[in-house]
């Protein structure tokens, strides 16, 4: 996986764009994005919540708009 501050695997933009309060953990604290599990939506900032988090599930709205824009090629 990338190394960087905002990585999205096997992800939507879309469904990892949520507030930060609404994520759930994926992962465990000063996890690294190499070491989020496949899947999960990893964003370093801020901190004090889940870097390594769940997806939004399919079906649900986003809290604000987004233009779902898939980051597989």
């Amino acid at each position: 996986m990338a190394s960087s501050e905002t990585t999205v695997s096997q992800r939507t933009e879309c469904q990892c764009k949520m507030e930060a309060k609404e994520r759930r953990n994926c992962g465990y604290p000063g996890i690294t994005a190499e070491q989020c599990r496949k899947g999960c939506c990893f964003r370093s900032h801020p901190a004090g919540v889940p870097w390594c988090f769940y997806h939004r599930q399919e079906g649900v709205s986003p809290s604000s708009h987004c233009e779902c824009k898939s980051f597989l090629t």
